[in-house]
């Protein structure tokens, strides 16, 4: 965390310029619509796992007001949002639900239905077996995204 105005022990306001040259990926009349700078928020935090290499992540967001917006409450919701984009992945990869086979829009739609009841029906017999036998009924990889604050 180099520049900036800190505002608290992993958190500071930072000043982001627009760059002279636009980008590829932007077309001139979106690059010019841009303001000339941006105020940001920059939180960063430890991953912390026993065994691995801790890990540092830094967020950026435009919730500035820290009153308002919590640094523990901006890490909590990434961590919770990391755990949507595994459920995602794993609903997609591991039920075969990256490759969709029907062909119209509301055979489609009926597909999806069947791929998220399935996945529920798993979840919640996963959840009944964690809490019957005291166990988290969480992935255990979510324990890797817990934050650590030094």
């Amino acid at each position: 965390m180099r520049k900036g105005k800190i505002i608290g022990s992993c958190d500071k306001l930072v000043t982001w310029y627009k760059p002279k040259k636009c980008p590829q990926g932007l077309s001139k009349d979106e690059f010019h619509a841009l303001p000339s700078n941006r105020t940001v928020r920059e939180i960063y935090y430890y991953i912390v796992v026993p065994g691995f290499r801790t890990e540092q992540v830094s967020l950026i967001t435009t919730l500035l007001d820290k009153t308002t917006y919590s640094t523990l409450d901006i890490v909590g919701l990434y961590g919770k949002r990391w755990d949507v984009e595994l459920d995602l992945r794993h609903l997609k990869t591991t039920l075969g639900m990256d490759v969709l086979r029907c062909k119209t829009p509301s055979m489609v739609r009926k597909e999806i239905y069947v791929y998220l009841l399935a996945y529920n029906l798993l979840r919640s017999l996963m959840w009944s077996a964690g809490t019957t036998y005291g166990t988290s009924p969480l992935r255990k990889s979510k324990a890797r995204y817990s934050p650590s604050f030094k």
